[in-house]
């Protein structure tokens, strides 16, 4: 989505008493995000410290992705059949997370 995007998805919610959280893992989006009105910010795998501030700052939620790429998740994720590009995928990810 694009900043107007947001903004008028936000601007609807707000009308009907909705608080809009976004699916974000840097600290620009979630930065932007954040300016634009997103009361909650889920995964967040890369944000900086100034971003975490101005969420306290806004009392923005913050709902981090912990494990999901950890080695505690792979025998799960092989029992529901998940495909082996997936798998290299979760490894990779799981190194930075």
């Amino acid at each position: 989505m694009m900043p107007d995007e947001i903004q008028a998805a936000l601007e609807i919610a707000t009308r009907h008493g909705v608080k809009v959280t976004a699916h974000s893992g840097s600290s620009d989006a979630t930065r932007e995000a954040v300016n634009l009105g997103v009361k909650g910010i889920e995964h967040g795998y890369f944000l900086d410290r100034e971003v975490l501030q101005l969420m306290h700052e806004k009392d923005v939620w913050f709902v981090p992705t912990m494990i999901v790429s950890q080695p505690a998740t792979f025998e799960f994720f092989r029992r529901i059949g998940a495909p082996d590009w997936y798998m290299a995928r979760v490894k990779e990810v799981g190194v930075d997370h």
